[in-house]
């Protein structure tokens, strides 16, 4: 069982990146410390890939702290994950899986409430949500018409 207790977190000033500071003891009896570090446009653009409510950091905060536990047997092997080629409602349902499974094996704690801190500064722009929105749509159709090439090119 690996053990990450939340130790920090904070908003670099100049990139606006999330660094959250944990310790991680991964069952051999030794402690280290990590540093992970999460863009603070992955709050709004994830939500837009997978039709999530962009308001709602909870969820993408502790998608985003377990999603690095994901087995891929190849880094390739991304297809039911993935919100381009798959209905969004999809994708999302395999990443729920694929969490659901790894918090079998990965427990992650924050005892002194530090994350309290990104969710208290999440306050999505409409204009950013609206931006995302957009970008994921022209990514979507990008997708579709260069799977629909490959298909009819064989």
């Amino acid at each position: 069982m690996i053990k990450i207790k939340i130790i920090m977190a904070d908003q670099d000033p100049r990139t606006g990146h999330w660094r959250i500071g944990q310790e991680v003891d991964d069952g051999s009896g030794t402690t280290t410390r990590h540093l992970h570090l999460i863009p603070a446009h992955a709050f709004v653009q994830h939500p837009a890939e997978f039709g999530l409510d962009p308001a709602d950091s909870r969820t993408v905060l502790d998608w985003l702290l377990h999603e690095r536990f994901v087995p891929h047997p190849d880094p390739r092997d991304t297809g039911p994950f993935c919100p381009y080629r798959n209905p969004p409602a999809a994708a999302w349902a395999a990443h729920q899986r694929a969490i659901a499974q790894v918090k079998t094996t990965v427990t992650i704690t924050d005892p002194d409430s530090h994350l309290e801190k990104i969710h208290r500064a999440h306050d999505p722009h409409p204009i950013s949500v609206w931006e995302a929105q957009e970008r994921v749509a022209r990514d979507r159709a990008h997708v579709q018409h260069l799977e629909r090439r490959r298909r009819s090119h064989g």
